[in-house]
């Protein structure tokens, strides 16, 4: 699965060797069917699409790994059974930033 370039015009990195395995980009991604099912699959790039398509894949497949270019921050999307974002905004001020960048690592 490759997971790069925007969602309109996606890219088809090359690569040397010859790969027998589906290849599949995130544009033409529809959702996880049981072809998925107890599948290796590896995702490349690390964007909103890649990450969807992993956490879509991991109900099924027998792993998924993420290939990306350089280190990122993951940041999940429910933190205490609401969208990280609400969370955010509900913590009162007077809680101290260390406290809340622990509950939010």
């Amino acid at each position: 699965m490759v997971a790069n370039g925007h969602h309109w015009d996606p890219k088809y990195p090359e690569y040397e060797g010859k790969f027998t395995g589906k290849f599949l980009h995130s544009h033409d991604f529809k959702g996880v069917t049981n072809e998925w099912k107890g599948k290796d699959i590896l995702v490349i790039g690390a964007g909103n699409s890649a990450c969807d398509v992993a956490v879509e894949s991991a109900r099924v497949a027998n792993s998924v790994k993420l290939s990306m270019r350089s280190p990122q921050w993951f940041f999940p999307k429910f933190l205490f059974g609401m969208p990280s974002d609400v969370f955010a905004a509900k913590t009162p001020n007077w809680i101290p930033s260390i406290i809340k960048q622990f509950a939010l690592s």
